[in-house]
């Protein structure tokens, strides 16, 4: 029976990289377009009008993806052959005390974008008993709610250090280490938000004739932004695709910059071109 849950709109993400560990590419804009063009070729013979055999030439697969998200990072998967150099923003703290200053450093992989300099660190004073640090991250903004007990914060560099480092989203934006000469057994005090600083990038293209281009195949996956990042049913996989270097950037003053990204996909060293569902399905 016909069924109006079948019937699909949407958008979706695409993330590219190596397997278990794609980057989301972020923003589209104007629909991202997959394409499968399976090509024929007809076999006569003398004795038939009509052709007797038809044979797959080949099927060539196109994924074209217009990103909205005009960043180094993006540029460097549209341009094969290109390297993107990132001096990561810091944070060294300069409280009052001894041996409980830190040194915060921006992670520049997987999901992050840019060099780290908006990413923010505070130290909020409670005003109230709290048995331990915790933690809270919104967007890029990291505060930590300090240790307090006898009408004072008591939290050492330690405690703040170990408190980030068991946060799954600070973690994943910045790496911390005791400041040069300090041993994190001192008493910090609240810090208001300060952002890391000192970050920059460039991405420097060079000549790439004669690249292979499939020394930058990796993994690809559009994934439908109205499913549940569990939900692998309609994803679609492509194990080994290569990003091709084609796009046209406007420089004006009323519509975003948008890097279209087009793929070619090819079979992997099983065979595999392409994978609609949940690829976990056992395959017998």
């Amino acid at each position: 029976m016909p069924d109006i849950q079948h019937v699909d709109i949407g958008p979706c993400w695409v993330k590219f990289g190596t397997l278990g560990s794609e980057t989301n590419l972020g923003w589209t804009k104007g629909g991202v377009k997959l394409a499968v063009d399976t090509q024929t070729t007809e076999i006569e013979v003398d004795q038939e009008t009509d052709p007797v055999k038809t044979n797959i030439t080949k099927r060539p697969i196109t994924v074209s993806a217009p990103l909205a998200e005009f960043t180094l990072e993006v540029l460097g998967f549209a341009l094969p052959g290109s390297t993107l150099y990132t001096n990561k923003a810091t944070l060294t703290t300069n409280l009052t005390g001894e041996n409980n200053d830190l040194v915060f450093t921006a992670k520049t992989t997987g999901d992050n974008r840019g060099p780290g300099n908006d990413i923010s660190i505070q130290y909020i004073d409670p005003g109230t008993v709290t048995a331990a640090c915790s933690v809270a991250v919104s967007g890029k903004a990291i505060a930590v709610t300090l240790k307090y007990a006898d009408s004072a914060v008591t939290a050492l560099a330690s405690e703040v250090k170990t408190a980030i480092e068991n946060s799954t989203a600070a973690a994943a934006l910045v790496t911390v280490a005791n400041a040069a000469e300090n041993t994190g057994a001192g008493v910090v005090t609240a810090m208001a938000v300060t952002f890391l600083t000192g970050g920059k990038q460039k991405l420097v293209v060079e000549s790439a004739a004669n690249e292979d281009l499939n020394d930058y195949a990796n993994s690809l996956i559009l994934h439908p932004t109205n499913r549940e990042d569990a939900d692998k049913s309609m994803d679609v996989w492509f194990p080994a695709a290569i990003p091709v270097g084609k796009f046209d950037v406007t420089y004006e003053k009323e519509n975003p910059k948008i890097i279209t990204l087009e793929f070619k996909a090819f079979p992997d060293t099983s065979g595999k071109t392409l994978v609609i569902g949940d690829t976990t399905t056992t395959e017998a």
